[in-house]
């Protein structure tokens, strides 16, 4: 039978004792847990969860905005199927997956580029990647009213610099040609800013060492690119894609500022026509139904980014 010595049973007694009082410490440190934790969950049940239920009800009755609740109608599919019939609204979905599929792309890349051109900087890094992020910070009201000056047909100063070099003007906002690249251009400058530090920070996570031994094995800078960058910054580029394409198929300032949707259209997007049925036009319903249109839309395009971005290990 095994002996135990005075300091041995002591120290048993010890720790009997603090596993007493951590299990007693556990019921309360629920409870404190809970109380914090429930109010949350009703703040997020009323303010969210209950108005997209209510929305998406909507969407199947001829609900119009101001009217009285008994006075709803049930007509099922009828504004899902409006929205695939109107001209207006299949244009303005065009557009905003104009905008997605071309935007999204030319801003990421740029950013990847950026990023890693401010990563190899090592004097005055602070002051570049400051000068990078400050766009984002500008109020967009103060940057649209910039563009719309340098967009000016008549005293713009593109259109100077074009004369000056024996060009002719340009109407970058009034033209279904020019509208689109106009914009995307001013997305860009007003929210570059953002990817550029994500993916900053990711290159910070890689670890030099991979970089100098693909440099002693005789790498060039593309292929460590390729090799290396490439593989470990899948998931930051994943998050950078995923997010900054909602973003564009939420589109709604910079048009609506701008141009208000023309020349014929053009520049119309969904979150516009989606704000002009139901608060111009009254139509809760048909807008409660564009708006699950562009949900899915958006759905299915992050789900198909993120199947692209995996990885082997993932699958």
């Amino acid at each position: 039978m095994p002996t135990y010595s005075g300091s041995d049973t002591q120290s048993r007694r010890e720790m009997a004792g603090s596993q007493c009082r951590a299990k007693r410490r556990k019921p309360a440190q629920r409870d404190w847990f809970l109380c914090w934790l429930i109010p949350i969950l009703l703040f997020v049940l009323i303010w969210q969860v209950l108005p997209i239920v209510s929305s998406f009800l909507l969407s199947f009755t001829d609900y119009r905005t101001g009217g009285r609740l008994i006075d709803i109608g049930w007509i099922g599919l009828q504004n899902y199927l409006l929205c695939f019939r109107d001209p207006v609204f299949r244009e303005a979905l065009r557009n905003t997956l104009v905008f997605a599929a071309v935007g999204a792309p030319i801003k990421n890349l740029l950013a990847m580029l950026i990023a890693q051109l401010l990563f190899t900087i090592k004097r005055g890094s602070g002051f570049f990647r400051t000068a990078a992020f400050l766009p984002v910070i500008t109020p967009p009201l103060a940057t649209i009213l910039l563009f719309q000056y340098l967009y000016h047909f008549q005293y713009g100063a593109l259109n100077q610099l074009l004369l000056g070099l024996g060009l002719h003007r340009v109407p970058w906002l009034t033209s279904a040609v020019w509208v689109k690249p106009s914009l995307i251009l001013l997305v860009i400058w007003n929210s570059l800013g953002y990817p550029t530090i994500i993916l900053l920070a990711g290159l910070g996570t890689i670890p030099e060492v991979l970089g100098e031994a693909a440099r002693i094995d005789g790498a060039n800078n593309w292929q460590s690119f390729w090799r290396i960058t490439w593989p470990l910054m899948r998931r930051p580029l994943a998050f950078v894609f995923v997010t900054d394409s909602i973003n564009w198929l939420q589109l709604f300032t910079e048009p609506q500022v701008l141009t208000q949707g023309g020349p014929a259209y053009h520049s119309l997007t969904a979150v516009m026509l989606i704000r002009d049925v139901g608060l111009t036009e009254f139509r809760g319903g048909a807008a409660s139904a564009l708006a699950f249109v562009l949900f899915a839309v958006v759905l299915a395009l992050t789900l198909a980014q993120l199947r692209f971005f995996r990885t082997e290990w993932e699958y």
